[in-house]
């Protein structure tokens, strides 16, 4: 049944959905961080390997900008991080608009089944009254014709 709130709990049903997607980017955005993020360390880890066997290899330059890359991208995870909770609660509050619009308009749904069910219920009872109302001028006027 189509009730005035139809185009509310569309609306609210669309942000839901949006929200979502939103969520689902954020969490392969910080997927893909944090593989980043394995990927330099376990990079670092085998360069120190390597370049402790070997007091030759200039290796200050390189350090340095993969511990500046393992700062990035921990900021990043960090910023990933919040702009998820953001999301999150974002879509508990969308989520919470969209069951009370939902409940407004199971509660309108119900409200107006009720009304065209009364109507139905009196029309069969004015129904019902105008035929006992026939029934009884009918023994009337079959008594009023005896003598």
């Amino acid at each position: 049944m189509k009730t005035p709130y139809h185009a509310a709990l569309t609306i609210q049903q669309r942000t839901v959905d949006q929200i979502k997607v939103e969520i689902s980017v954020a969490l392969e955005t910080a997927d893909r961080l944090h593989r980043r993020t394995t990927e330099v360390q376990a990079a670092i880890q085998a360069e120190h390997r390597v370049a402790a066997a070997d007091w030759r290899l200039p290796e200050n330059r390189y350090f340095l900008r993969m511990r500046d890359e393992r700062a990035r991208l921990a900021a990043d995870r960090a910023a990933a991080d919040r702009q998820l909770d953001q999301l999150r609660a974002r879509a508990r509050e969308a989520y919470g608009s969209l069951k009370a619009v939902e409940s407004a308009a199971d509660k309108f749904a119900a409200t107006m089944r009720q009304a065209a069910a009364a109507a139905e219920q009196a029309e069969d009872d004015d129904r019902a009254a105008a035929g006992l109302l026939r029934v009884a001028r009918a023994r009337r006027a079959a008594r009023q014709r005896r003598p």
